[in-house]
């Protein structure tokens, strides 16, 4: 009778003090930024990590500007995930992604100081790094 006391006991308590990962951080309820106020906020990082002058700032931010665009549209045309794309058009969407990250690396390469651009590829490797840690785990 003791132990089904304590077992009783044990698991009241343990479910008592069980928490819910959702209750405690519900990502429905967080309120998103929209493409503009992401790009503000990444250009204010990119001025404090590579110190930029006001000329690097404005081709920066139009950059940012249009490849928010590109994601919006990519996101409009993206197909149902019913749709298995086609072994074409993996590729093709591949390369599209390449090609523009080709196009983003030449146009900063062009805007930055050698010694920003390393200190912006770096920063570019160590967010990868992190993703990638972030997905396997």
């Amino acid at each position: 009778m003791k132990k089904l006391i304590l077992l009783a006991l044990i698991t009241v308590s343990l479910t008592a003090f069980a928490q819910n990962k959702r209750a405690m951080h519900p990502k429905g309820d967080v309120e998103r930024f929209t493409p503009e106020q992401k790009n503000e906020v990444l250009l204010k990082k990119l001025t404090l990590e590579l110190d930029l002058d006001s000329k690097q700032q404005q081709e920066i931010k139009t950059i940012l500007a249009e490849r928010s665009t590109q994601r919006n549209a990519r996101m409009q045309n993206k197909p149902k995930p019913t749709d298995r794309p086609t072994a074409e058009e993996r590729l093709a969407s591949k390369n599209k992604m390449l090609d523009e990250k080709i196009a983003l690396k030449t146009k900063m390469k062009r805007i930055l100081s050698p010694d920003q651009y390393n200190k912006w590829e770096e920063k570019n490797e160590r967010n990868k790094r992190r993703k990638h840690d972030k997905m396997s785990q």
